[in-house]
């Protein structure tokens, strides 16, 4: 068997919070090199905390 790809994007136990209120807790994932992401979901908030751009 070969070596596992060295992941593009890795992303362990992400939580986003705002005051009291907790939009993202406890997430990870990984991206591998050449793969299309999305996040998708019912709110927009939750996925803007994870990129960065919330």
């Amino acid at each position: 068997m070969g070596q596992e790809p060295t992941p593009m994007l890795e992303v362990v136990d992400l939580t986003v919070a705002s005051g009291s209120r907790v939009a993202v807790d406890g997430i990870g994932f990984s991206i591998e090199r050449g793969v299309i992401f999305g996040l998708l979901g019912p709110r927009t908030a939750k996925r803007e905390s994870c990129s960065g751009r919330g």
